[in-house]
């Protein structure tokens, strides 16, 4: 299955690493504000506009018939070579139907510019086989103390989850409570998310994704 991964990401998104801040390496893409200014992991209020924010976009990207690439790269304390038990049942507890538990991949590779073991995990799958909604939920709460945390909390804990569209060759990372980054091998896949949710689009990201789109007449 990493061998899929890996043929995916070199013939769509060449050059691309699997990281936090992916975005900054690829052209076709759109970064999305999903929380209210002074974020409050507390505050129902705020929690609720960054989560809704986030299904909307990830309803927008994956329908019932596409197929999905489940993505966590895991970098655990100690720079372990085996993956303990628990990283596996955390992310096993979002799948819904056990045949897609059974399509669970696992292999080791070195961070690409680090002296540091990653972890991937693979599960293909469709949206209607996983809590993508509770899943989305979690991550929103990845850089605080709270109950719903799935791995980064303490900190010293390493792990981040991609949302692959196999079919439409879409890339949706859902990066805590503060941004939202969907990349395309296509822009033109981008088109429908650039229109409907504009007024998302972080600031200092408006300039690049206009341009993007500059050329391409509505």
């Amino acid at each position: 299955m990493h061998r899929v991964l890996d043929s995916f990401i070199i013939e769509n998104f060449p050059g691309l690493e699997l990281s936090p801040g992916l975005i900054s390496s690829w052209s076709s893409r759109l970064c999305f504000g999903i929380s209210p200014p002074g974020f409050n992991s507390d505050d129902p209020e705020s929690l609720g506009q960054a989560y809704q924010r986030a299904a909307q976009l990830f309803h927008k990207v994956f329908h019932s018939e596409d197929e999905l690439l489940l993505v966590a790269v895991v970098q655990p304390p100690g720079n372990e070579s085996v993956l303990g038990r628990k990283y596996l049942n955390i992310y096993l507890k979002y799948v819904k139907r056990k045949n897609t538990v059974h399509r669970l991949q696992h292999f080791l590779k070195m961070a690409e510019g680090k002296d540091m073991k990653e972890h991937r995990l693979i599960i293909p799958c469709r949206k209607e086989d996983i809590h993508y909604l509770q899943l989305i939920e979690n991550i929103l709460y990845e850089h605080f103390a709270h109950p719903s945390t799935i791995l980064k909390y303490p900190p010293q804990n390493s792990h981040d989850i991609y949302f692959i569209n196999y079919t439409n060759k879409i890339i949706y990372h859902l990066y805590e409570d503060r941004r939202c980054e969907i990349l395309a091998a296509d822009k033109e896949q981008l088109r429908p998310l650039y229109d409907e949710f504009n007024s998302w689009i972080l600031e200092n990201d408006r300039e690049s994704a206009e341009s993007l789109f500059n050329d391409f007449p509505k």
